[in-house]
């Protein structure tokens, strides 16, 4: 196991001791940790010492779900970090009517005029469960059965706002206007001024319609490992794309490489300083960037190597899509190959030219892992659940497999002295690579991020990513040594670095040590 990892960390070109966490998962991208120094046995009442909080660093909708590595003492995140900023035009999009209360209907004339006549007439002391049950009486006693269920929530909608509901008459003038685009907020009021609206029904107008967006920054953020202060901060803008940039940097030799939502970027490690960009025709996800023969290996809807040094495209495999699982080296006589996981198989590819050379039985959102010529999966399939395979170029062999009738399938597992662990899919599982016998199964609220193994520990987090928990690492039984509330995500890994745990949190990144 020892001489694998040596393997790895001189292939893939990682930097720094095989203390440090250059990447997703750490140094050889299975969440083992060599060389670590001793690390506490049990932890006090309030859990591991908190060494620092980070500043601002947003996550989900509005960064990301991406993990931390850390080398040398700087803790690196990537990030595509949103931000409202004011919009100079004006609006009347669908957003806008929709805001109002406008939507195409196909109800009879006469009837919209009697929803409109009791609307009206409704008294505002009518309110919570009887208006609600006022509501499914009128629904009943004058909708169709086709149009409740097609217009039922737009019908109560108009009675819960009463009097304030902004006339059908009013929106159908509206309407007329639907998509109209004002250069300045100015044209806007000029044009509503003119509108044969009355006055109430204008400010809500003017309410509904947009004066800001959300706009998107491609983000690599640097903190000091020691202090968790901003060493420095690159940024370019991107478009808004949500939740699917959560991949991981990954920093090898002087620089640091990351996806953004259209690019994949270089920088220099020390400095944040750009050495180049390069433009993708898929979105990356949430898997994580690779650095393996001087190539950049990204999963951005097909699985693609970029050159390192300059970010030109060296392949593009469009026979192995790639998603949210990150991509694993494989080192075999004197060859570098590359495994991904994703849709209904694993694919071995060639590392120097993209060339697949043959797929198997896996798929979903977990990571291979990989000790010598044995790997590991957690398949999306229930029925084959934890699998492992023995590998060669020419073709995989099947060991064994260990079903699992749980959905979530995105935690990794881990290959330590001959066994196999995966915390995750609501459980703690162990089982021996030679012979797939279990030696210990616990149910447990473990999902999605996956765990690492130091000084003969097993860390990981659960219930949410509001507990980590220390496991001592042996087959003999599981052993449960510490329990501490973090209250982190639960989609980031933990990374961890000479001691230090670093955690991705809601707003922040947060540092613990562990020694």
């Amino acid at each position: 196991m020892k001489k694998t990892l040596v393997i790895i960390f001189l292939i893939t070109g990682v930097v720094s001791s095989l203390a440090d966490w250059p990447q997703w998962r750490g140094t050889g991208r299975n969440g083992i940790v060599s060389g670590s120094p001793a690390l506490a046995d049990q932890w006090p009442k309030e859990g591991p010492r908190l060494l620092w909080r980070s500043g601002n660093v947003p996550s989900g909708g509005d960064g990301g779900y991406g993990s931390v590595v850390a080398v040398q003492g700087r803790v690196y995140a990537s990030l595509v970090w949103h931000r409202m900023v004011p919009l100079a035009t004006r609006t009347l999009d669908d957003q806008a009517l929709k805001r109002l209360g406008w939507r195409k209907v196909d109800l009879p004339e006469a009837l919209l005029a009697k929803m409109e006549k009791d609307r009206r007439a409704l008294s505002p002391r009518l309110r919570g469960t009887k208006l609600n049950d006022w509501i499914k009486e009128w629904e009943g006693k004058n909708l169709t059965k086709p149009e409740w269920r097609k217009h039922r929530g737009w019908v109560a909608e108009r009675f819960r706002k009463g009097k304030a509901a902004v006339a059908l008459v009013d929106l159908e003038q509206l309407a007329k206007s639907r998509g109209r685009k004002f250069d300045n907020a100015a044209a806007f009021m000029a044009w509503l001024a003119k509108e044969p609206l009355g006055e109430a029904v204008k400010k809500q107008v003017i309410s509904a319609v947009s004066t800001q967006r959300k706009g998107g920054w491609d983000v690599l953020l640097c903190l000091d490992g020691e202090t968790g202060k901003e060493a420095w901060k690159f940024e370019e803008p991107s478009a808004a794309a949500g939740l699917r940039p959560s991949g991981t940097p990954c920093v090898s030799g002087d620089r640091v490489y990351f996806a953004g939502d259209r690019h994949v970027y270089s920088l220099d490690a020390k400095t944040g300083k750009l050495i180049w960009k390069t433009e993708l025709a898929g979105r990356p996800a949430a898997g994580s960037v690779l650095v393996i023969d001087d190539r950049v290996i990204l999963p951005a809807g097909n699985l693609m190597a970029l050159e390192a040094k300059t970010g030109k495209m060296a392949w593009e495999q469009k026979e192995v899509r790639a998603g949210n699982a990150s991509p694993t080296a494989w080192h075999h006589k004197g060859r570098n190959y590359l495994l991904s996981n994703t849709g209904g198989e694993v694919g071995c590819v060639d590392a120097r030219d993209g060339k697949v050379l043959w797929k198997a039985p896996g798929g979903g959102h977990s990571s291979p892992v990989v000790a010598g010529d044995v790997m590991a999966i957690r398949s999306r399939d229930r029925k084959l659940g934890l699998v492992t395979y023995a590998l060669s170029p020419e073709a995989p062999r099947k060991l064994w497999s260990h079903p699992i009738d749980q959905q979530r399938n995105e935690a990794s597992p881990l290959i330590y002295e001959d066994h196999v662990y995966l915390l995750g899919s609501e459980q703690h599982l162990c089982v021996s690579v030679q012979t797939g016998k279990v030696a210990w199964m616990e149910k447990r609220r473990s999902s999605i991020s996956s765990p690492f193994v130091a000084d003969g520990k097993i860390y990981n987090l659960e219930r949410n990513g509001s507990e980590l928990v220390m496991l001592k690492a042996t087959h003999k039984a599981h052993t449960e040594l510490g329990v501490a509330r973090v209250q982190s995500m639960w989609c980031p890994s933990p990374a961890f670095s000479r001691g230090h745990l670093y955690l991705r949190m809601k707003d922040h990144v947060a540092c613990f040590d562990l020694r």
